[in-house]
């Protein structure tokens, strides 16, 4: 620990590289929800192409709650703050259109009881959208709030309004003593711009689940998004898979400017995976043999190993695409420059 930030160790952390035992049906797999696909993983599976058939893997105390139609107003301080207008679409009641008049507007959802041990509470927010309200209808709506407000309050009020980021938002998840944000930056803010359409929320452990789920939203306008609430249970199943997957992880590890080796912790290993991002830039040797690296898990390097009964030693290498012509046309390029400023240089003497 020093002045500028804290390190932290997670004893169960998912291995850099491991060999799982079981393979999943990429199309299956890409179908489920973020929250699903991490409990699959986590149960020593991957998710590849060559397997069409679906390995039905346990997802070990996931429950998914039905989100209760009925929307209770927040009480802070004595005080009742106004929730937004909610209306539910489709019969569907986990899709939801919530227009907020003006910011600071916040929804609550209330959950079952649930007394199975210690949860972990997590929320899919996908297909989200936002769309803006006017400058104009949110002056109105703050000044309909507010009859009283002085002409210097409407002044810095309609300044507040213009230098706003309309596009931006926060959506502030809360359950009990713990929050997360969903942030939205401005399409002007340049490189840290991304849509955020979907998002998984996690809102860390309790012993005794809150009875409700409150939604803030930080900026005017009219969202709609669909929401699923799950809950895993932290059970001894669950630490016992990440452990065995530390134990499959790749051991004997060098990194260095050019990519990263290892050897295998067993020896009947028919996969290997990571959390490395694919590119095709990326190549492998097994036992010295060069190999084919596969995208795995979506979007993340792996390897289909030879099942050669001993631990196998495996290499990557990372070379930019297209380093190798993009140097051969420079030379060849650099040469023809000179041949021609030396035929010039001859003609001029």
């Amino acid at each position: 620990v020093n002045s500028y930030g804290e390190f932290y160790k997670n004893s169960l952390a998912m291995p850099m590289m491991w060999t799982p035992q079981h393979a999943y049906s990429l199309k299956t797999f890409s179908k489920a929800n973020p929250v699903i696909r991490e409990n699959i993983l986590t149960s020593n599976s991957v998710a590849v192409k060559d397997v069409s058939k679906v390995h039905h893997v346990a997802t070990t105390g996931l429950q998914q709650f039905a989100i209760s139609k009925k929307l209770k107003k927040i009480v802070t301080s004595g005080k009742v703050i106004k929730t937004a207008k909610v209306r539910v679409e489709n019969g569907n009641q986990n899709l939801f259109r919530i227009k907020v008049p003006n910011g600071g507007r916040s929804v609550v959802f209330s959950l079952p009881r649930v007394s199975n041990g210690k949860n972990e509470l997590l929320l899919n927010i996908s297909n989200l959208k936002h769309v803006m309200i006017s400058r104009t209808a949110e002056y109105k709506d703050l000044h309909r709030d507010q009859p009283q407000m002085s002409k210097s309050d409407q002044f810095n009020l309609i300044n507040n309004l213009l230098l706003n980021s309309r596009d931006a938002f926060q959506i502030t998840a809360a359950a009990g003593t713990h929050k997360t944000v969903l942030q939205q930056y401005s399409v002007g803010s340049g490189s840290s711009y991304e849509s955020r359409k979907n998002a998984v929320l996690n809102l860390g452990g309790y012993a005794q689940l809150p009875q409700r789920i409150v939604l803030h939203f930080s900026q005017p306008g009219t969202y709609s998004f669909k929401l699923g609430i799950y809950t895993q249970q932290l059970s001894g199943k669950i630490i016992k898979q990440l452990k065995q997957n530390q134990k499959e992880g790749l051991q004997n590890i060098r990194t260095s400017y050019k990519g990263i080796s290892g050897t295998t912790n067993v020896s009947n290993a028919k996969w290997l995976t990571s959390n490395i991002p694919f590119s095709v830039g990326w190549r492998a040797k097994v036992n010295g043999k060069r190999v084919q690296v596969k995208e795995v898990n979506g979007s993340f390097v792996g390897l289909k190993l030879p099942n050669s009964g001993v631990r196998d030693k495996i290499k990557f290498e990372y070379q930019t695409p297209g380093l190798k012509v993009g140097a051969f046309i420079s030379i060849f390029t650099l040469i023809l420059l000179l041949i021609t400023c030396g035929i010039k240089a001859y003609k001029l003497n």
